[in-house]
């Protein structure tokens, strides 16, 4: 016999005085139960937020809007991922339905993709009487449709020309019109070296796999052919970069965000001293308005000091604690304060278990002062450059950074330890932490930089051959140029094939190309 039917027999031998008895008991059971589980749940909760671990960092007793503002997926950057502004995307099917019909074309283009408008052939016979219908309405449906890419080959007739006048002494003069292609000594057009710059600096696909790509289109491209393609593309915009690097340094205020890797060559030359040079150096620079790499043969940072001479304006600056910024003006100078704190999260996991989980331990409490930081930066995220420089001088933020200075010099962490550690590192830098306390515009951590670097660790890890100083210059001329353009959200493609087309005719006037300049913001700008 089953269980159902073992309870069907039990509830039938029951009278009707005896069930409600027992349904009673039930439900006096039941809500006995879901106390007890109301209870435990918010015994849980409660530790939950008084536990620090891998994947949560909210304070103990915060209220739940700062709990809600305060959440963090990492624990070593001690900032929630910045979430971009909401971009006009393909994705939403009702706005460009609109517009395809507020346009009333046949066929355009939305944001840099073609359409067409298609009359479907519909049978207007009724169904049931085999009447003709009358048409009451119009449905536009959407469909997108892939086109294969294709590669096509063009051939030019390039015509010559020949001088017979006898005054030019009986010579045969022979003369070949200039073209204008924008490579004249390689076999592809404009397009197509676009198309490999995309697909190296925006998607990251190492040469091996276009080479691939082309075989499969039965295409016979040699490697070190399209290596050399894209080589050529970064030298021709090398005086373009060059000149975005100097405007960067403008005499107006401005915030830089400064970072650095290393980077290794195949053939990477000598030093002054005759031994060959191990590794070179990639800085990024990034402000308001352009992202720039510079590829250097040292980790000195002559090149920055050279610029910032120039310079009349006020500038900060925010960089990494590396000493190559040491001479770098005090009173511009920021600290990122991630570097700061993620000292402190490796002094947390070196302590043991029992001491990591009390709320008293050095480090945990250290990172809940930073983290307080950071909340208040989350919270004035929104506020006016007047305001953010209001709150950040407030008693609150005050009280705060005077709470951790005194209980860093306070401490006395074992000797060697990442503890000790992270307590030098954060009074040795701590004049430069607090810069940003003097404008609403800096920020108090390096994120944006150092984002911003690991596109150059994408194009180190993607090339396996990138021989010498030339070339470095190249590859990391085209990602400055892709990573401007994709900040300032231009139609990428389109944009490149402009540049190359124009920077001849442009030479004396390159500031027109500039991805910020206003007639390239009208042309290629996605709105």
């Amino acid at each position: 016999m089953s269980k159902k039917q073992k309870y069907e027999n039990y509830v039938n031998s029951l009278s009707e005085k005896e069930a409600k008895k027992e349904l009673l008991e039930l439900l006096i059971k039941y809500d006995t139960l879901g106390a007890k589980l109301n209870k435990l749940n918010a015994h849980v909760e409660k530790n939950n937020k008084d536990t620090f671990d891998s994947t949560s960092e909210s304070l103990p007793k915060i209220t739940k809007k700062e709990e809600k503002i305060q959440r963090t997926d990492r624990i070593n950057d001690g900032v929630k991922k910045k979430r971009g502004r909401k971009k006009y995307t393909l994705n939403n099917t009702t706005i460009i339905k609109e517009k395809i019909l507020e346009s009333n074309n046949e066929s355009g283009t939305i944001n840099g993709i073609d359409y067409k408008v298609v009359e479907l052939e519909q049978d207007d016979t009724c169904p049931v009487c085999g009447e003709k219908m009358i048409c009451i309405g119009e449905e536009p449906v959407l469909k997108y449709n892939y086109v294969p890419s294709k590669i096509e080959i063009i051939v030019y007739k390039k015509k010559k020309y020949a001088c017979k006048n006898k005054k030019c002494q009986g010579r045969d003069i022979l003369y070949e019109p200039n073209t204008r292609f924008a490579f004249n000594r390689i076999s592809f057009t404009t397009s197509f070296v676009v198309y490999l710059i995309m697909q190296k600096f925006l998607l990251g696909t190492p040469i091996y796999r276009l080479k691939e790509i082309f075989e499969y289109k039965n295409i016979d491209i040699k490697y070190n052919s399209i290596l050399n393609y894209i080589i050529n593309a970064g030298k021709k915009i090398n005086r373009l970069i060059e000149l975005m690097t100097e405007k960067q340094f403008s005499d107006e205020t401005t915030i830089k965000y400064v970072d650095e890797t290393t980077m290794s060559l195949t053939n990477p030359g000598f030093l002054e001293n005759g031994k060959k040079r191990k590794k070179s150096y990639v800085y990024c620079s990034v402000d308001e308005y352009r992202t720039v790499y510079k590829f250097t043969n040292s980790r000195s940072s002559e090149w920055l000091y050279t610029l910032i001479d120039k310079m009349t304006g006020v500038l900060f600056i925010v960089t990494d604690d590396y000493s190559g910024y040491n001479n770098l003006p005090l009173e511009t100078h920021q600290n990122c304060m991630c570097h700061v704190r993620r000292r402190f999260v490796k002094a947390y996991y070196e302590a043991p278990k029992e001491v990591r989980d009390n709320l008293d331990s050095a480090a945990r409490y250290c990172i809940s002062l930073i983290d307080e930081l950071f909340l208040i930066e989350r919270e004035i995220k929104n506020y006016s450059i007047k305001e953010k420089y209001k709150v950040r001088n407030s008693e609150r933020t005050k009280s705060i950074i005077s709470k951790l200075k005194d209980y860093l010099e306070k401490i006395n962490p074992p000797q060697g330890s990442y503890m000790e550690d992270a307590k030098k590192y954060a009074l040795s830098n701590w004049d430069n932490l607090w810069t940003y306390l003097k404008d609403g515009r800096v920020s108090i951590s390096n994120q944006i930089a150092e984002n911003k670097i690991k596109k150059a660790c994408m194009i180190r890890n993607n090339s396996i051959i990138i021989n010498n100083q030339e070339t470095a210059i190249a590859n990391f001329n085209l990602l400055s140029l892709v990573q401007t353009s994709k900040m300032h959200n231009l139609n990428i493609e389109a944009y490149l094939t402009y540049v190359f087309e124009n920077i001849d005719a442009y030479s004396n006037n390159l500031e027109v190309l500039f991805p910020w300049n206003e007639n390239v913001l009208h042309t290629f700008q996605i709105k």
